[in-house]
């Protein structure tokens, strides 16, 4: 009798240790509220609105449309007085250029400070207008990618999913890497946002020295934030559309 006892003692132990294990591993896609938000900055360009219509068809989900601001219109000096912009931003004599880096990076942290303000958890995805999606089954990538880094208890603050120069440095897993310090981290055409990090991003990025790229890129490096990027991209911009920086048009 008694090793009938042990012998079914042993049997519920070993189903637990191997089927547990299973279920701990359930992968975040079943989850269908570990993006919170998917934006897009956007000033409403037509061929820029027809860009992002498409893109949403191939990710079959809907993207939130984030009216971006424009740089045009912006006072610099008024920035400056209200401590916003840091009076040895590098104006140069392209002004109009300035302001659009000015306007760029506004809009990124207009969306930080409503991910705070709507006390959002999870993830938020940030496009720019001229984004292009490589995935063909985006929304389960960056799932998978996000449920990898937090199964290796690897925190970060920005997740870049594509970037101009393919920065990528030391291998985490399958296409998941470290930023390479010694290459430039350039683009913010479609990110990742760490939610809970929320409060750290916007208190490093709330004073404008230099474009939003760059002033992400110098933090990174200097280990004031965590950013980790995929290579290959899984994320493109258009490289046919003229640049919203350094175009000449007035508007």
């Amino acid at each position: 009798m008694i090793k009938y006892i042990i012998l079914i003692l042993f049997i519920i132990i070993s189903i637990f240790v191997f089927i547990n294990p299973i279920i701990i591993r359930i992968p975040f896609t079943q989850s269908n509220d570990i993006i919170s938000d998917i934006y897009v900055i956007t000033l409403g360009k037509k061929e820029r609105i027809e860009n992002i219509k498409k893109q949403e068809e191939m990710m079959n989900s809907k993207i939130k449309i984030f009216k971006g601001v424009n740089g045009i219109k912006l006072n610099i000096n008024n920035l400056i007085k209200k401590n916003i912009l840091d009076k040895n931003y590098n104006l140069s004599k392209k002004i109009n250029e300035v302001k659009r880096q000015i306007g760029c990076y506004l809009s990124h942290l207009n969306i930080y400070k409503k991910i705070k303000k709507d006390n959002k958890k999870g993830y938020t995805i940030i496009f720019e207008d001229d984004f292009i999606l490589v995935s063909s089954n985006f929304i389960n990538d960056t799932k998978k990618i996000i449920h990898t880094l937090n199964n290796k208890n690897i925190d970060f603050d920005f997740l870049y999913l594509g970037n101009t120069r393919n920065n990528y440095g030391n291998h985490i897993t399958e296409n998941i890497y470290y930023v390479n310090p010694n290459q430039y981290l350039f683009g913010t055409y479609g990110y990742i946002v760490n939610n809970k990090n929320i409060d750290k991003i916007i208190t490093k990025l709330d004073k404008i020295i230099n474009p939003i790229d760059v002033i992400i890129q110098n933090l990174t490096y200097n280990k004031l934030l965590n950013t980790i990027v995929i290579y290959p991209n899984i994320v493109e911009y258009n490289k046919s559309f003229e640049s919203t920086i350094n175009t000449k048009d007035e508007t």
